[in-house]
């Protein structure tokens, strides 16, 4: 294999200036269509749906494994929506403070933290009578007009400075 590759790299320039000769198309074509033809093809259909079964046993685990540990639970969706939510605070918090003068940023989190202010985080003042499903529909829906609330105070803030900026 080494001596090949010498080859090809002594005789390089004569290799990349010079046309295939006529009639290497058509040998191309012909070698081309028996490697489609050769019985291999039925194995690689077989190497592809083994591949495929072994990917669906593998999600088939991990999904088994999400419920055994609870991974699904509404009470887990609830906590994992509110971390969600504060995470999504923090980055345009962060996002939005690029954008004011350094004297006004006190200012600016101080909007932010009304919009997003809770004496009690919602989910732990959610009766107990709510199914858990119900409860984690109620937390999704505030906490989405809680975010919507802050990215229209974003767009305004943005608005504001590409005017300010004319």
């Amino acid at each position: 294999m080494d001596e090949l590759k010498n080859i090809i790299a002594q005789q390089r320039a004569e290799l990349d200036s010079e046309l295939p000769l006529e009639g290497d198309f058509e040998r191309f074509m012909a070698k081309w269509d028996e490697e489609e033809s050769d019985s291999s093809k039925p194995n690689v259909v077989w190497w592809r749906s083994r591949a495929f079964v072994s990917v669906a046993a593998s999600v088939a685990v991990v999904l088994a494994l999400g419920f055994s540990i609870d991974y699904f639970s509404p009470q887990k969706q609830i906590v994992r929506t509110y971390t969600h939510y504060c995470n999504e605070v923090a980055a345009i918090s962060a996002q939005m403070q690029i954008m004011v003068t350094y004297d006004k940023i006190e200012e600016l989190n101080s909007i932010i933290e009304n919009i997003d202010y809770e004496s009690v985080p919602l989910m732990s003042i959610l009766p107990d009578e709510m199914s858990d499903r119900e409860k984690l529909k109620v937390v999704r829906e505030h906490y989405r007009q809680k975010m919507d609330g802050l990215k229209n105070f974003k767009v305004l803030l943005t608005e504001t400075k590409i005017n300010e900026e004319l």
